[in-house]
């Protein structure tokens, strides 16, 4: 039995070379030895959010060091807590989150998945997934830009496999986190504006820009925000709305790329599962332009002999619960 994940899936569609190495060096795959700052950045502002949605107190943001990162995070999670969590709880009963869910696509490959929220709405019974993704710059794609997401299509898959009915769609919110101009931060509710004691959430020509964290309670601050500045903040995209013919590709797709892999790795058998024919590199996807370089390119074409040993990398955590129990 193959089980895979979305995450894995479109790593191979990116990079199969770099699918071996992040889902199979060793058994379990390898990751940079520093969890990437956004990455870690999701990590906290979901713990966050689901917290508020339970009515749990978060120590998710507690635990973040550096003071404006903590300061941005906060923002974040209290002016959506303002803006959007009355409403969700008004329109929505909050029926999972966080669900681990096995999806049995074929006979040989399972889906292992995790939706990020499943809601039922209050008035018709429609159950939903809810999603949360932060922006730096909102643009006519970025609604689009989900509507065909590989993400939103699974999470519909897992939760129809978990409720046993169908499901509605997938709502996506948007997450403000500033916008950066010569390594400075600029969002509303961390950084304002002032000429002695006046106050401006908005930029005002020849007012000092300061740390809203370092001079007042900045959750005052944020709960004093005009509308409009949180409004801005939070983007609630359309719903996208389930499509039978697009979720069935989905599954075929899946099942036939894991299947295939699965055959390569009997056919070639290598030491530690590598070999050229299985892992191939897609060279395109080292260096992509105006982003950061992929994190094995000094394993495929550096000095990086052992990954483990460098000091660079460590064994990748399973991501699901299902994953700790058995090989995969």
């Amino acid at each position: 039995m193959v089980k895979t994940d979305r995450s894995r899936y479109e790593c191979g569609l990116e990079c199969m070379r770099k699918r071996f190495l992040q889902y199979e060096y060793c058994g379990t795959g390898i990751v940079p030895a520093e969890t990437p700052e956004a990455l870690q950045d999701g990590i906290t502002i979901h713990e966050a959010i689901h917290d508020k949605l339970t009515g749990v107190e978060s120590v998710a943001i507690a635990n973040t060091e550096d003071a404006e990162k903590k300061a941005l995070l906060t923002a974040i999670v209290e002016g959506w807590a303002i803006i959007r969590l009355p409403k969700i709880l008004e329109e929505y009963t909050i029926l999972h989150i966080e669900q681990e869910i096995e999806v049995p696509l074929a006979s040989d490959v399972t889906l292992m998945a995790r939706c990020d929220v499943i809601v039922e709405r209050k008035v018709d019974g429609a159950k939903f997934v809810a999603n949360w993704k932060t922006f730096r710059q909102f643009d006519k794609y970025w609604h689009r830009r989900w509507a065909v997401d590989l993400q939103m299509q699974t999470e519909m898959i897992a939760a129809e496999y978990l409720l046993k009915e169908e499901v509605r769609g997938v709502h996506v919110e948007g997450l403000f986190k500033g916008i950066v101009r010569d390594d400075k931060l600029y969002h509303p509710l961390v950084y304002g504006y002032k000429s002695g004691t006046k106050l401006s959430y908005s930029y005002v020509a020849g007012w000092k820009h300061f740390p809203v964290w370092e001079e007042m309670d900045q959750i005052e601050w944020i709960r004093n925000a005009p509308l409009n500045i949180l409004e801005r903040s939070y983007v609630l995209s359309p719903p996208i709305l389930r499509d039978e013919a697009r979720l069935e590709v989905v599954k075929n797709q899946i099942v036939a790329a894991e299947q295939k892999i699965s055959l390569d790795k009997l056919s070639h058998p290598c030491k530690n599962g590598f070999c050229e024919i299985c892992w191939p590199q897609n060279t395109k996807s080292c260096y992509r332009m105006c982003c950061r370089p992929c994190s094995f390119v000094d394993i495929c074409h550096g000095s990086v002999v052992d990954p483990l040993a460098s000091g660079q990398f460590k064994i990748r955590e399973p991501h699901h619960e299902c994953e700790k129990e058995e090989d995969i």
